[in-house]
């Protein structure tokens, strides 16, 4: 039988009491042990089949609702590079069980669909393609679409470097003007400048001289269990140079360790003393219920070298290459999470008593596209004691020209004993602060 006979036979009609309906069509057989063409089968069943029944649970971007001219609404169905589809599996859910048998007989398999390079795993068992990736691989194959994949990538990664490089440009031009409006006709070096713009509406911004500024900041970190630790910070900025210092002011767990002497409430005098190759800066740091206290930085007097900047086209390409690496961690993670275990559950009741281990996800990310450096950092479940959770952080770094992502530290623990920790504080070329439960740390990256 044709392929066109085949996929008008594919369903047929069904009758209960007054109601008509489309079934599998069971006396059919159409299994396809050639994926590509069990695909070139499901895209002309789509075609042929999408506007008579839905043929999968996420399947309403092939139409829309739109107004006519007497303003009735009507259905209108939209080009077909634009249709997506999405199922979960396993799942009872209706639209998913069509996909499920719909799948399930044309390849024989979903999981050999859901090995496609054009579906996607979005997580919590739900698969998703588009047609047009679907229909390139139906007509050209594996790798065609496979690089249309990747050239639509690297497209999608262009246009955002661009976009995010223009406003930069344009926030950086506001805060120098706002700069220029606040400290008037102080000399701030070129170096120097380039540091602050980003604190320019930070009111605790000092021009020491020249080359020399310092400011304060904060931050928080919290966790699912325990309560909100409160840091403050004092930067400081010596021509290309910057280092940081932070004081723990409010504890996580328990009041009674709060120490809000620590805390900063402004800055007081600054001495910047030079000798030999070093400078040294006393900071003054101000609280106004506990007293002052000082706090000093060095740096060397050195020329640093110039750190190269990336152009447009090189940002996108490691924006893709980032994004790239992300998606590859991700999937391993996501793959290893589907043949964990079940722990007893603590929150949600659930019929067995038991529930799934928590999904992989990116805790954070901070992405430097101009220097082309990266990091992010990922969250998992690896393991329980009853309905206790132990969770890991994972720190990975991509820099431009490495052809390989970098996993640097990584921390894990049990929730009921405080859990992981692990945050990016700063980040440049040549390395990358973090919190971690022992405090500060610094990594090289060179």
């Amino acid at each position: 039988m044709k392929m066109s006979k085949k996929v008008e036979k594919f369903f047929v009609e069904m009758t209960e009491g007054n109601e008509a309906y489309y079934d599998l069509n069971n006396k059919l057989s159409v299994k396809c042990e050639d994926k590509q063409l069990g695909v070139q089968f499901l895209v002309e069943v789509i075609r042929f089949w999408h506007m008579k029944k839905g043929l999968f649970c996420g399947d309403g971007n092939t139409w829309d609702w739109k107004k006519d001219d007497e303003g009735k609404r009507q259905k209108v169905y939209q080009p077909e590079n634009e249709w997506s589809f999405s199922y979960k599996t396993p799942s009872d859910c209706g639209g998913c069980v069509r996909g499920q048998e719909l799948l399930d007989k044309i390849f024989g398999s979903r999981r050999i669909f859901n090995s496609l390079p054009f579906v996607t795993f979005r997580g919590d068992r739900l698969y998703a393609f588009r047609f047009d990736l679907m229909k390139c691989y139906a007509e050209k194959g594996h790798d065609a679409v496979v690089e249309l994949m990747e050239a639509q990538k690297q497209e999608r990664a262009r246009k955002k470097a661009e976009e995010e490089a223009q406003k930069q440009q344009t926030l950086h031009e506001e805060q120098k003007a706002k700069l220029r409006e606040r400290f008037g006709d102080a000399e701030i070096s070129d170096d120097l400048y380039v540091q602050i713009t980003k604190y320019a509406e930070n009111s605790s911004l000092v021009i020491v001289d020249k080359d020399t500024a310092v400011v304060t900041d904060s931050r928080s970190d919290w966790g699912s269990s325990g309560g909100i630790g409160y840091y403050d910070q004092i930067r400081v900025f010596y021509g290309q140079q910057s280092n940081m210092q932070e004081w723990q002011w409010r504890d996580r767990y328990s009041a009674s360790k709060d120490r809000p002497s620590l805390a900063i409430h402004g800055i007081g005098k600054v001495d910047v003393a030079k000798k030999e190759n070093m400078v040294s800066i006393e900071i003054e740091l101000i609280n106004n219920k506990y007293g002052n206290r000082s706090t000093t930085f060095s740096f060397k007097q050195k020329k640093l070298a110039e750190v190269p900047r990336l152009s447009v086209d090189d940002q996108a390409k490691f924006q893709a290459q980032v994004e790239k690496e992300i998606e590859l961690v991700m999937s391993e993670l996501n793959r290893l999470w589907e043949c964990k275990p079940e722990m007893l559950s603590r929150v949600m009741p659930t019929s067995s008593g038991y529930t799934s281990y928590r999904q992989p996800s990116i805790k954070q990310t901070d992405f430097r596209l101009e220097i082309g450096v990266a990091v992010f950092v990922t969250e998992e479940q690896i393991d329980h004691r009853a309905s206790d959770p132990q969770i890991r952080y994972e720190l990975f770094v991509v820099k431009f020209g490495e052809e390989k992502v970098r996993r640097v530290t990584e921390d894990h623990g049990y929730e009921s004993e405080g859990g992981a920790f692990l945050a990016v504080l700063d980040l440049n070329s040549e390395q990358v602060v973090v919190n971690t439960k022992s405090g500060k740390a610094t990594i090289l990256l060179t």
